[in-house]
């Protein structure tokens, strides 16, 4: 009886040993596939921008799938590699069509053949090599040498490089321009990250374009600083953003309704201080190309505003130093008088053409 128990211990192992081990050879199997190698090594390398597979066809070399040849090829690129690919990731049906392929390729290694020969780091498992451009350097290479052993799970049986673990990447918030005026914008990233980013803005902000995950368009729309907010993998990240009002001129005047074309200029004045202010006749607009200025002709000379009071003021008949005068980056400006100081009112324009 105790023999029988023996004999059946023996046979369920057995049955599961051969049950386990041809799955784990598909699994080990499976790494060795061309594009799923370079599918890794973009997913992990942020500088890895895309990747190409080949077929028998496709091949270049038209080697793929001939006998003793690679079962698999595929070019990977990266931003640091202009001209051409950044590496080749060739696959074999066995060790001994690797260690082949890898020996002749090494012969073309040699540097006496000069423009002959083949500029690269070589990296070899198993069953694969992988060939890397050396217009990357040697620590460069180094880094996907270390996400090849990561996918693998074992070190590379042949290397030209040192395998170099990259520097954690700092996530942080980065804001374009952390000052505002109501209805301008500012791109918002979140460097560092490439997963999926929960955005949020303070009442005075608004996202007015989301552009990426990780990058975001803000526009002020109240005075005041405000607040983005970036969410990511459940940790928060704030970035404060200044709003001002462009048509407060200090505590004491508004200029609203500004319009201007290509011969009139107009704009509307109200007083919220407690004195009375002098609006000076000689309000003018000029280009910030050096392409002169131009005086608004005065139809009316300086004028008060009592606290509290609101008027319009309208000009005509630009002239400069030519009939034809452009303001490609045009700026006008409107000089103020509170309680014997001249202030002047400055704000730049968009693109504006006076013929």
């Amino acid at each position: 009886m105790k023999n029988l128990k023996k004999i059946t211990v023996i046979i369920l192992v057995m049955s599961l040993l051969f049950t386990i081990t041809p799955s784990l050879q598909i699994n080990a199997a499976s790494k060795y596939n061309a594009k799923k190698i370079a599918k890794y090594l973009k997913k992990n390398i942020s500088t890895t921008t895309r990747y190409k597979a080949y077929t028998k066809k496709s091949d270049p070399n038209k080697l793929l799938g001939r006998p003793k040849q690679y079962t698999g090829k595929a070019d990977f690129f990266d931003t640091r590699v202009d001209s051409s690919e950044a590496g080749t990731i060739e696959v074999f049906r066995n060790k001994k069509n690797c260690t082949a392929r890898y020996k002749y390729l090494k012969v073309f290694q040699d540097p006496s053949l000069g423009v002959l020969g083949l500029s690269q780091y070589m990296i070899r498992f198993d069953k694969a090599i992988i060939r890397i451009s050396n217009d990357l350097t040697r620590k460069e290479a180094g880094v996907y040498r270390y996400y090849l052993e990561k996918y693998f799970g074992k070190k590379a049986i042949k290397s030209d490089v040192k395998p170099v673990k990259p520097p954690k990447a700092k996530i942080k918030l980065k804001v374009d321009d952390s000052s505002l005026i109501i209805d301008d914008t500012t791109f918002v990233d979140l460097t560092g990250y490439t997963g999926k980013v929960k955005w949020s803005v303070s009442s005075n902000l608004k996202i007015t374009a989301k552009l990426s995950s990780t990058t975001i368009e803000v526009k002020g729309i109240k005075k005041g600083t405000g607040t983005v907010i970036a969410l990511a993998k459940g940790k928060k990240y704030t970035k404060k953003i200044y709003v001002s009002d462009p048509y407060q001129l200090a505590e004491f005047i508004r200029i609203t309704d500004v319009f201007m074309d290509n011969d009139s200029f107009s704009f509307t004045v109200e007083n919220t201080g407690t004195d009375i202010i002098t609006i000076d006749g000689e309000c003018y607009i000029s280009d910030n190309l050096d392409h002169g200025y131009a005086y608004i002709n005065e139809d009316h000379s300086d004028e008060t505003l009592e606290p509290g009071q609101m008027k319009s003021f309208s000009y005509y008949q630009f002239y400069g130093e030519d009939d034809n005068f452009y303001l490609d980056d045009a700026s006008y400006m409107v000089d103020i008088i509170y309680q014997g100081t001249k202030y002047t009112y400055f704000r730049e324009q968009d693109y504006q053409s006076f013929d």
